[in-house]
């Protein structure tokens, strides 16, 4: 979410997506994997249900709850650059510092178990 250009591109807030009166993630538009599971154009990606934990890099900020299919939206797109957004229920704020393994992709399930007292 953060890097919605890319890598070489310009950064925005993810915070700022998680604070929207109805808290939103979104991604830029690329032909591969990672764009395609987002919109889960190949029906195997992100579903309405999934409990995803909201990253900048390694750096987690919150456990959320998919409540959306992908959307865009033009108001969203001029104020995060991202091209495609879901609706999400924010569960938790994470609040310890340890930074979590680097993914490669938007998505990859892991089954990890998290003390409460890293989230509030």
């Amino acid at each position: 979410m953060s890097l919605p250009s890319g890598r070489d591109g310009d950064a925005i807030d993810s915070v700022k997506m998680l604070q929207e009166p109805v808290p939103i993630i979104g991604t830029g538009e690329w032909n591969d994997f990672q764009c395609y599971n987002f919109k889960n154009t190949n029906k195997q990606g992100l579903q309405i249900g999934d409990i995803i934990l909201v990253r900048e890099g390694r750096k987690p900020l919150a456990l959320c709850k998919v409540t959306s299919e992908s959307f865009t939206d033009p108001i969203f797109e001029s104020k995060y650059i991202n091209r495609h957004y879901r609706y999400v229920q924010l569960l938790s704020w994470y609040n310890d510092t340890k930074a979590f393994p680097q993914p490669q992709g938007t998505r990859s399930r892991r089954k990890m178990y998290f003390s409460s007292a890293h989230f509030f």
